[in-house]
């Protein structure tokens, strides 16, 4: 895991030493002396990095306003042992830490650092300035905000020089030094900073896990109608079952799947989340249920499941795939581990409302468009998936169909006619005779 780490220089030491306890961490450091620097900083860098991490909340907030990067954000957060240390360094100087002066820290949490200390809090002074830079919406707001916290401490001060002075602002923390007066910064201890970076890293894995979650195609080649003219010849039944199942592998291929046949007509696909909805972008684009419509007399029906364990994905991928076929064609349904169904979705994008639900679709166009019969147009159909080419002679077709060269010539002028075939060229047969045209088929 890669992480930017926006921060000054004494968070960043002590996060160099913390990150040297995980194996898998990799820091990109930024270093700021003041918050306002840290959206800058991070658009001069890559965007190579899984998360980006902040020194502290004004920092994290500043760059929210200015940035949209699809990552993972956090910060080390304002914690009263941050404020426990600052408080007793200060008494190991003998700074008097009965009468504070403190910005950033709410109030409650300043009673509940010295409540943990055993101090009775109703003879603590406290001084607090609001903490506010995040609600100012202009820059010179944001740019007098040091100042004004700066010039809140030094008053506290010049009323008695043994106020102790706890700041979490980095420049408030320079500018005060420099005045020649003595403040405790509440950096962020070891103890937080581990904690903020393993919770960072457990997010990460969270989210690694969730791209590789196990995703189920449950896919069911249709059985043909009763009525279908498929139906009544076996051979290319199977034929054309098998051209399916080889367009169901070459998308398994895609998206990465094991495939595990469940019956003779039903087929599992193991892939994960990440990938398919990469292939698919997203389902707007399922690709074996165009390549089917557009290759096959046969259709499919797809259920994708999803869910928190295999057992659910492939419940919810039968149930979608029973919903899909409802519809006769080729159909796929979305189940997700939640109960939401998304769906139908048909080959690009056709409207689920359309009635056209013709058996043997396909070859109905053709005739319809054609005025050759429906059995006619298989008979062609299956001599062109048998041969496993779309050229051929009159008398070759002739011969394969079992019908004469004149009734081959008829049916083929209808058809050319309606784009379904054309003539590429003639070959002479025989070395007597007229050339034979040579046709190619378009189905």
């Amino acid at each position: 895991m890669k992480i930017a780490l926006v921060a000054p220089i004494v968070i960043m030491n002590k996060a160099r030493e913390v990150v040297k306890e995980f194996n898998d961490i990799e820091l990109i450091e930024l270093l700021y002396n003041d918050y306002k620097e840290s959206a800058d900083m991070i658009k001069s860098i890559p965007k190579d990095y899984d998360a980006l991490l902040f020194g502290g909340l004004s920092a994290y907030s500043y760059s929210k306003q200015y940035l949209k990067i699809d990552c993972l954000w956090d910060y080390f957060p304002r914690h009263v042992s941050s404020f426990t240390n600052a408080l007793l360094s200060a008494s190991l100087l003998n700074y008097d830490i009965k009468n504070i002066s403190c910005d950033t820290f709410s109030y409650e949490l300043i009673k509940e650092a010295y409540t943990d200390l055993s101090f009775d809090f109703d003879n603590i002074n406290v001084s607090l300035i609001k903490d506010e830079p995040l609600h100012i919406n202009d820059e010179v707001g944001k740019t007098k905000y040091n100042q004004q916290v700066f010039n809140f401490h030094k008053k506290n001060y010049l009323k008695d020089d043994r106020t102790c002075i706890i700041t979490a602002l980095h420049t408030v923390d320079k500018m005060l030094k420099k005045d020649g007066i003595h403040c405790f910064t509440a950096y962020p201890s070891r103890a937080v900073i581990r904690e903020t970076i393993s919770k960072l890293y457990l997010k990460y894995e969270a989210k690694q896990n969730q791209k590789s979650k196990i995703v189920i195609l449950s896919i069911e080649i249709d059985l043909p109608s009763e009525y279908s003219v498929i139906s009544k010849d076996e051979y290319h039944y199977i034929h054309e079952k098998m051209s399916v199942l080889e367009m169901i592998y070459k998308f398994a291929q895609d998206i990465k799947a094991a495939v595990v046949e469940a019956s003779s007509n039903t087929y599992l696909l193991f892939s994960t989340k990440n990938i398919l909805e990469l292939e698919t972008d997203n389902f707007k684009n399922i690709s074996l249920l165009n390549e089917i419509d557009e290759h096959s007399l046969h259709t499919v029906s797809i259920g994708i499941g999803y869910g928190s364990t295999a057992q659910d994905a492939k419940y919810n991928a039968n149930s979608g795939m029973i919903k899909a076929k409802q519809h006769n064609k080729n159909t796929a349904y979305i189940v997700y581990e939640n109960n939401k169904v998304e769906g139908p979705i048909m080959p690009n994008e056709i409207d689920s409302s359309s009635d056209d639900n013709l058996i043997d679709k396909k070859l109905s166009s053709i005739s319809q468009t054609s005025g050759v019969s429906i059995n006619t147009v298989f008979l062609l159909y299956n001599v062109v998936t048998k041969y496993k080419k779309n050229h051929f002679t009159s008398k070759e077709l002739a011969e394969a169909c079992n019908l004469s060269i004149r009734s081959i010539n008829r049916i083929v002028s209808k058809l050319e006619l309606s784009g379904y075939c054309k003539i590429v060229g003639k070959k002479i047969v025989n070395d007597t005779g007229r050339p034979s045209r040579i046709i190619q088929f378009d189905f």
